[in-house]
């Protein structure tokens, strides 16, 4: 029986990709005049802003810069993001309504989410989050994290995420994944090749979600 849902945000709450590169890129550029290319930044996601900043920049990483990506986050964020899908909102509206509680985790840092989750309007859905790390990708220590401090069997929960590190860390501890490829970009790897639940589109999420908790 499932007791819990837990989300992903970026890539499966908000087509934010984006919004994050163009917030590094011109973070990095403002500081040290350099043109930050995709695949400089690739390596690094999973973790928060300050380790993604600290893996690209190393021994150049100051805590101004930070609160440079923070500001610049805030300024370009409803130029880069696109409102909130409808869709998304009806299915936290049906968890809500079943008495499922919602949880977040992902590599994102507490600023930055919380600044989306706040313009979004949908902070109120989740019971708890579970922020990135700025030191190692730590998706599978907090699903245990999680697990210990809501009572919750591996079997209980699913993750909802974009990505194939979201699937193999869900493999590492055991938990079910149904991952989502609505907003992937065409270059990324096929999902279907690394889990047998895909949904194309939100209404996939929605129809699966529905089937599975009644």
């Amino acid at each position: 029986m499932i007791k819990a849902i837990i989300f992903d945000f970026d890539g499966t709450i908000v087509n934010s990709h984006n919004l994050l590169t163009q917030t590094l890129k011109m973070t990095v550029f403002k500081n040290f005049n350099i043109d930050l290319k995709d695949e400089q930044i690739r390596p690094y996601y999973g973790m928060n802003g300050i380790g993604i900043l600290r893996g690209i920049l190393k021994s150049k990483y100051r805590k101004s810069i930070f609160d440079d990506y923070y500001k610049t986050y805030q300024d370009i964020h409803d130029e880069y993001t696109l409102p909130l899908d409808l869709k998304i909102i009806e299915i936290l509206e049906f968890l809500k309504n079943k008495n499922i509680p919602l949880f977040i985790l992902t590599g994102r840092d507490s600023k930055t989410l919380n600044y989306s989750l706040d313009k979004f309007k949908i902070n109120k859905y989740f019971k708890k989050k579970y922020y990135g790390s700025s030191t190692f990708k730590n998706k599978s220590y907090n699903f245990l994290k999680l697990l210990k401090e809501q009572n919750l069997k591996n079997d209980e929960v699913i993750y909802i995420g974009d990505s194939v590190g979201d699937i193999k860390a869900c493999n590492s501890v055991n938990i079910k994944i149904i991952s989502v490829a609505y907003y992937r970009d065409k270059w990324m790897r096929k999902l279907e090749n690394y889990n047998d639940v895909v949904c194309n589109s939100i209404d996939d999420l929605k129809i699966i979600l529905g089937n599975l908790i009644k």
